[in-house]
């Protein structure tokens, strides 16, 4: 299971991969500092906000909605990903 914390930066990692493509060296550089990716990729605060937003909103409705996250596949029974 991944805290919400580890959550974030797999997505975080997940955007910079598909923004940058097949630079390597790019990803490298902006995964290993991360103000030279906020100077970097226009609006990445708004990203990473978004990021944010649909992390809380999965926790919710795992924590307060499990039906509906059973049935959305976003959870499995007796098992959170963001325990």
């Amino acid at each position: 299971s991944l805290s919400s914390q580890g959550v974030e930066q797999v997505l975080e990692s997940y955007m910079v991969h598909w923004l940058l493509g097949d630079d390597e060296q790019g990803i490298t550089v902006l995964l290993r500092n991360h103000s030279i990716l906020e100077q970097s990729v226009p609006h990445w605060d708004q990203v990473a906000a978004f990021l944010k937003g649909q992390i809380r909103d999965l926790d919710y409705k795992r924590q307060h909605l499990p039906d509906a996250a059973l049935a959305a596949a976003s959870a499995r029974p007796g098992h959170n990903a963001l325990a």
